[in-house]
């Protein structure tokens, strides 16, 4: 820039050197050859200047778009991981809805089991006690408190036929009356 401010003040300068103007000529003509050199060669410099800028942007964005796509490909990758441990999740719920709804039909199915069984052994009893003449029921009446206000034992028929039940219907009795019967066994 100082360069080209110096050709300009030398080329409009008043020449005193020499009035000759077959002198002036060829000055005037090499001060012009230098302003348009110093031209020139500015006008590179500013070309230069203008394609690093130009460059400078262009890696700018660049490496902005580099940065967007790693970041874009780290959101995929989490929206996979998310989806895969949604699937997962659904799967598992699924598992335990098919479990439980097995559990329910094995309970509903025991307790049908259950009721079948308390109807067959309500209708024997029923059939026992029409089929017992009754002359022994009235050999055996039922016992009442003596007037005096002294309590008796109450005397019951004696099942001679019937065991005492066993570990396994203990425990299916338990099951039926909604015990635990590993938790509740003390009882």
């Amino acid at each position: 820039m100082q360069l080209l401010e110096a050709e300009r003040q030398r080329a409009t300068a008043p020449r005193q050197q020499s009035t000759d103007p077959a002198m002036a000529a060829p000055t005037t003509t090499a001060a012009l050859a230098e302003l348009s050199a110093a031209l020139e060669h500015q006008r590179s410099e500013q070309n230069k200047y203008i394609n690093m800028e130009r460059q400078a942007m262009r890696d700018m964005i660049e490496l902005e778009r580099q940065t967007m796509e790693k970041r874009l490909e780290e959101e995929k990758a989490e929206l996979r991981r998310k989806l895969e441990e949604r699937r997962s999740q659904q799967a598992a719920a699924e598992k335990e809805k098919n479990r439980m709804e097995r559990e329910i039909a094995s309970t509903l199915r025991q307790f049908q089991d259950q009721l079948q069984q308390t109807q067959q052994m309500a209708m024997l009893m029923q059939q026992q006690q029409q089929s017992q003449p009754t002359q022994q029921r009235q050999q055996n009446p039922p016992s009442f408190p003596a007037p005096n206000h002294h309590l008796q034992p109450l005397q019951l028929p004696a099942d001679e036929d019937e065991d005492p039940p066993t570990h396994e219907e203990i425990v299916e009795y338990a099951e039926y009356l909604g015990m635990d019967p590993v938790a509740d066994a003390d009882l």
